[in-house]
């Protein structure tokens, strides 16, 4: 699959600061302007083929993160490391 728009942000990891999981506040350091909850985070932190033209480097991104983004959250709702297992943390 071809994947134009390419993020070096993880969207999982951007969606830690939205309250509906869309939209994210941002502040445009050139124009130095603050948006208040209306930037899309499909469109954040990513560039058109950043990566390939052909999709397979965007994919193998995509399902690394398809397996780390669950691990992110339980990270986030234990506020600890300590319940990690053992391949939980070989996947980190």
């Amino acid at each position: 699959m071809k994947t134009k728009n390419q993020h070096y942000v993880p969207q999982f990891h951007l969606r830690q600061w939205s309250s509906d999981g869309k939209l994210i506040s941002l502040y445009n350091k050139y124009n130095k302007k603050f948006v208040d909850n209306k930037a899309a985070i499909k469109n954040m932190a990513s560039r058109d083929y950043l990566y390939d033209k052909n999709g397979e480097l965007e994919n193998l991104f995509c399902k690394i993160e398809s397996k780390l983004s669950p691990l992110y959250q339980k990270i986030i709702s234990n506020k600890s490391l300590s319940e990690l297992t053992d391949f939980e943390w070989e996947l980190l």
